[in-house]
This record gives C-alpha cells, sequence and structure tokens, in this order.
C-alpha cells in the first residue's frame, strides 16, 4: 500500500459482518467456524486451549516489547504447551471485537495481551493494536478454513490514516481458524519478516467454554 494513501478514519457502528466481507466465500466455511464468526459477539464469548508452542525469535522479543509503547498486542514470552484463556467480546469504545488472551506459563498466574478488530473507512479489516496503530487484514477462505493475512499497517493522525512504508513494517502475519473434530478448532499464528524469518509463531487447539462455569 502507498504510505502516502490516506482513507478516513472513521468507524463503523456495528459489530464486523464477516459474512459481508466474505461475499460468496462465505457459505464455504465450515459451518462451526461460520457460527463463531457470525455471533456478532454481542455477549462474551470464552474459548478454553492449549498452545502446542509459542514461539518468539530475539528480533521478535524485541517487537513485542516495542508494542507496549502504544498497546499489548503480543507476549514476549515462550513455552510449549501453555494453557490459554481468550476471551472475545464487542468493545464499544471501538466499535469491534476485542480479544483478550490470557497465557498461563505459569500456573495461576495470567499474562494477557488484547487487540480489536474492527472495520473502518468503507469496509476495511483492522485489528487495532493501540495508540492508532492498526494491522490492515484480508480475510480468505480456504479448505474450509478461515484466513487473515496482513495488508499493511497504518496509524491515525489528525483523522486520517497514513500507510506505513513497506521498510517500516514488521513483515507478514497470517492466521487460520480450522476446525476439527468433536467442537474443537486449531489456531495458528505466525509473523515472518522477509529478511529476519519468522519472528514469532503460535499453534494450538481450543474449543468454546461455557461462560456460567
Amino acid at each position: 500500500m502507498n504510505s502516502q494513501q490516506r482513507i478516513n478514519d472513521r468507524a463503523d457502528k456495528s459489530a464486523v459482518s464477516y459474512a459481508q466481507l466474505l461475499g460468496a466465500d462465505w457459505q464455504r466455511l465450515h459451518p462451526e467456524i461460520k457460527q463463531r464468526f457470525a455471533q456478532g459477539h454481542a455477549e462474551t464469548n470464552v474459548y478454553q486451549g492449549i498452545m502446542r508452542y509459542v514461539y518468539c525469535s530475539p528480533l521478535g522479543r524485541l517487537l513485542a516489547w516495542l508494542c507496549q509503547l502504544w498497546g499489548n498486542a503480543l507476549t514476549q514470552r515462550r513455552g510449549w504447551r501453555v494453557p490459554v484463556r481468550v476471551t472475545v467480546s464487542f468493545d464499544q469504545q471501538k466499535i469491534g471485537m476485542r480479544w483478550l488472551r490470557e497465557y498461563y506459563f505459569a500456573p495461576n498466574r495470567a499474562h494477557q495481551v488484547q487487540s480489536t478488530k474492527r472495520v473502518i473507512g468503507e469496509g476495511l479489516l483492522v485489528e487495532d493494536l493501540g495508540a492508532g496503530l492498526c494491522m490492515h487484514l484480508v480475510p480468505r477462505v480456504a479448505d474450509d478454513a478461515l484466513y487473515f493475512i496482513s495488508n499493511g499497517y497504518s496509524f491515525s493522525l489528525f483523522g486520517r490514516r497514513y500507510f506505513l512504508p513497506k521498510w517500516l513494517q514488521p513483515g507478514e502475519t497470517l492466521v487460520y481458524q480450522k476446525a476439527l473434530r468433536h467442537q474443537r478448532f486449531q489456531f495458528y499464528f505466525h509473523l515472518k519478516h522477509p529478511w529476519f524469518g519468522k519472528l514469532i509463531a503460535q499453534s494450538g487447539i481450543f474449543c468454546a467454554q461455557n461462560t456460567d462455569d
């Protein structure tokens, strides 16, 4: 994306509609994933699972630390078989889906990160990382799984958004959610820099948890 391009920083006044964003591809999604993302998250949804691995390279750790200057979207820590609790709720302030992730690298001690998926401008899906910085996302459907692929970064200034030049961006982010048996799903995430390789990667298995538990 052109770093000089400007877009309206207006947020839509409704929850993210993945059916609208995906168009005809929405029907290709696995029914369980479709149900999960069609809920609109007017109510809180909780997912419990185990991250098989949480990887962060030295440069990835530096990036996660820098992220704390404007938000708390990435963890600097690493681990194997890490229990994780994910709470998805509606963010009234940002008008979007707020994802709160709690990593239990140690028993009874939650390490929290969070971000909000929302729609800005004319139907642009972004991950709000805090302090006006957003990662732009392109949703895709492949093999009945839902993918999110990064498509640049932008920051807000005086009600307008300006895209970061490519050399300032941390690389390509890929996230997907794939349905498994017994109402479970696989979550995968990586951030890969064109020169320095994989900076951050996570993979785990999750299932919905009753919020009354």
